[in-house]
């Protein structure tokens, strides 16, 4: 099924630089991506990273997920209790290694109508834990050999979801993931669990977030010295990109403009600053009698 998605996937990519990404050889944006065969390969040095990673039977699906300039080789298992196991990658001195492994799962039988599926998070943090044809299985097997006595779920209609990191910590880190009330499936194109820092480098910024504490939107902006071009979108409007631009200076604090009246018109303004990890904020309507609050988290995952 995902292969039936390659096409739109790539132009989505292309021409709206937003949300994450299934890289395939295809997707020429990736440098990492599985081939047809589920091979790994790097198609900067045209190298195979390893064999068969992607043959893991019918009951599962391996991808390689991007997030801006970050790659994560993600493994979904689609029985009854949902399992993924995300996996974000970095290449070192032309090795591509791994220093974490998430888990994340949820039992369809702990859930209820009212909260729809429940999923809970944990991490284990490894040593340079190389990228070989047995990855998934190492990292089964530290999932294993690591218990952790409890774990916080989370589920909609929150936007948190909490990743224990120790088995005494059920909170340590958290994620916004944009949960959906009737899939069970958790959005991994969506899922921001990066710490947005300060000063903040030149390059694209790949966000998703809360308008108004219930409009959930994402936002592709690139920044250049202090200026920032780029557009976001509702969630559940998919098709309509609003243009916005503006600063965003090194101190992280943010003035942008958006442009989505008739013709481009100027409909609202966003000031905000990097707080806690998060850009944090108000937008204001044009004639200043709206205030709307917002807060925006990077995609992808720490490394």
């Amino acid at each position: 099924m995902k292969e039936s998605l390659l096409s739109i996937l790539a132009v989505f990519y292309v021409t709206h630089a937003s949300a994450a990404v299934i890289c395939y050889k295809e997707v020429a944006a990736c440098d990492l991506y599985l081939d047809k065969s589920g091979s790994l390969l790097d198609r900067s040095t045209g190298d195979v990273v390893a064999n068969n990673v992607g043959n893991v039977g019918m009951f599962s699906d391996v991808s390689v997920y991007k997030y801006g300039n970050q790659y994560a080789l993600v493994q979904e298992n689609h029985s009854s209790d949902r399992l993924v196991t995300a996996i974000p990658l970095a290449k070192i001195n032309e090795r591509w290694v791994a220093n974490s492994v998430y888990y994340f799962s949820t039992s369809l039988m702990a859930s209820s109508a009212k909260s729809g599926p429940l999923w809970s998070g944990r991490k284990i943090v490894t040593q340079k834990l190389k990228v070989s044809d047995d990855i998934l299985d190492r990292a089964g097997d530290l999932a294993s050999k690591q218990q952790f006595s409890s774990l916080l779920p989370s589920g909609w209609p929150s936007t948190k979801l909490y990743v224990a990191t120790s088995t005494r910590e059920t909170r340590s880190e958290q994620c916004f993931v944009p949960f959906s009330s009737e899939d069970s499936v958790l959005p991994l194109d969506l899922m921001a669990c990066r710490l947005l820092k300060v000063p903040m480098n030149n390059g694209q910024y790949d966000l998703t977030g809360l308008l108004d504490n219930k409009h959930l939107i994402e936002i592709a902006v690139r920044k250049n010295g202090d200026s920032i071009t780029g557009q976001y979108r509702y969630l559940h409007r998919s098709e309509k990109f609003i243009k916005v631009q503006g600063s965003l200076a090194q101190d992280g604090t943010l003035a942008m403009t958006e442009f989505g009246g008739k013709s481009g018109a100027i409909s609202g303004y966003f000031h905000g600053v990097v707080v806690d990890g998060a850009l944090s904020g108000e937008w204001v309507s044009p004639d200043k009698s709206r205030h709307l609050p917002f807060s925006m988290y990077m995609q992808g995952f720490p490394q």
